[in-house]
């Protein structure tokens, strides 16, 4: 009898240990980094990571928030300001030369990234498993990237050279979406998707303004302009296709009774 009391009182203690690391290893799940002169890293037992770093010239600014089994990396240069936070086993990048980057990622394999080389602002948010949102600014001018993903969606959103301008991408559920501001642009280009294998594609290579819709499974929607003042708008839905730009007349395929759209300089359609 005296060794069953005994087992028990063992085995009793053994689940009080374990519910207490339980506790312990939740409340300590989380991992914050902070720099503004030097490298900062922390890493959890259970993978979690942070990592901050600063360089070059100005005041620089590096946060970094992660939990869930997630990995978060802030890199300030040359005045930037960098802040990355990931959870529920997601991946949150910001890197940043004399602009302002800001990430926030959550959902298993999720990922949000902002890229600044020489100025700018650049905001990514990717939610769900399997989320993708990519910002990046690649010039010397400048300009704003707005990228949003959720459910699986893929948002990118780009000023690849000189010029600024405004890139805006937003994806959903399992869809694709780019906006870019190419060449010497400086000007709007928005795309917007929603649904599976749906893509929107807003290409703008001068002063002028692009927006696409695809809405629905299966849509299309492109547009790009390279006249100055120039305003396309392109809009797809439940399956059909749409292409729109100032240098070629709008093609519109309507699909399963969607809507297929075009207003352009060198025409409109339907």
């Amino acid at each position: 009898m005296q060794k069953r009391i005994a087992m028990v009182t063992v085995v009793a203690f053994v689940m009080v240990l374990a519910l207490s690391i339980g506790r312990a290893d939740a409340k300590s799940d989380q991992e914050k980094c902070s720099s503004t002169t030097t490298t900062d890293t922390k890493t959890n037992i259970d993978g979690t990571t942070c990592t901050t770093q600063v360089a070059g010239s100005g005041s620089n600014q590096a946060k970094a928030t992660a939990s869930g089994k997630s990995s978060a990396f802030s890199q300030a240069q040359n005045g930037g300001t960098a802040k990355a936070t990931a959870s529920k086993a997601s991946e949150a990048v910001s890197e940043v030369s004399g602009g302002k980057g800001t990430t926030t990622s959550s959902g298993e394999l999720a990922v949000a990234v902002v890229e600044i080389d020489d100025g700018g602002l650049g905001t990514a948010n990717a939610t769900g498993a399997g989320s993708e949102a990519v910002c990046q600014i690649f010039g010397t001018s400048g300009g704003i990237t707005e990228c949003t993903s959720t459910d699986g969606g893929s948002a990118v959103a780009q000023v690849p050279s000189d010029g600024g301008g405004n890139a805006i991408a937003t994806a959903k559920k399992g869809s694709n979406a780019v906006a870019e501001v190419e060449m010497s642009g400086g000007g709007t280009a928005t795309a917007t998707s929603s649904g599976i294998s749906a893509e929107a594609t807003s290409i703008v290579k001068s002063d002028c303004k692009v927006t696409t819709n695809a809405k629905g499974d299966d849509s299309q929607a492109f547009g790009t302009c390279q006249d100055s003042d120039s305003v396309i708008s392109v809009t797809a839905t439940k399956g059909s296709s749409a292409m729109g730009s100032d240098t070629a007349p709008p093609v519109c395929t309507p699909e399963n009774g969607g809507i297929a759209k075009v207003k352009s300089p060198e025409g409109d359609c339907p």
